[in-house]
């Protein structure tokens, strides 16, 4: 794997989760919340100067908070839905993504960003040979992050940063 790739992948997972779900990353001296055994993924196919996608997968535990904060759901209010849950999380792969790309291939290129779709947590670890080029696992207040990039063909020159 390519660890300027990583390196990007998780400064922009983690910037993007703190900025639209109020999702931190823990301190070293913070226990992380006890990630559930299910995880529940979701993936968005890109294409542009190079192709590609990238994949998220969450302890299903998270669902409930990344919805709520995202939505601007109060304590004390319903839980939100679990259609709504799964749109929050299909929504955070979508602008993980959308953020990643610029930092990788720079401002002045352009992407298709495909709709993200909800998939079998095993698609982290890729599917039909294909192994991502980066992937990053985040360990959060709400709980584990696991986020994969998979590039078709050679990985590009990074010329984003």
């Amino acid at each position: 794997m390519n660890k300027d790739l990583e390196t990007i992948l998780a400064s922009v997972a983690e910037k993007t989760l703190a900025e639209l779900a109020f999702i931190f990353s823990v301190s070293d001296d913070q226990e992380p919340m006890p990630a559930s055994a299910a995880l529940v993924a979701s993936s968005v196919e890109f294409s542009g100067p190079f192709s590609g996608r990238l994949t998220l997968a969450v302890s299903a535990n998270m669902l409930s908070a990344i919805a709520a904060n995202m939505l601007g759901i109060d304590e004390g209010d319903p839980r939100p839905l679990p259609d709504q849950q799964r749109d929050a999380l299909k929504e955070m792969t979508n602008v993980v993504c959308g953020n990643l790309l610029p930092r990788l291939a720079g401002t002045q290129v352009v992407f298709k960003i495909e709709a993200p779709d909800l998939v079998e947590p095993e698609a982290i670890d890729g599917t039909g040979g294909q192994r991502p080029v980066a992937r990053t696992a985040l360990m959060l207040d709400a709980g584990r992050a696991e986020f994969a990039l998979f590039i078709n063909g050679e990985v590009p020159a990074l010329t984003g940063r």
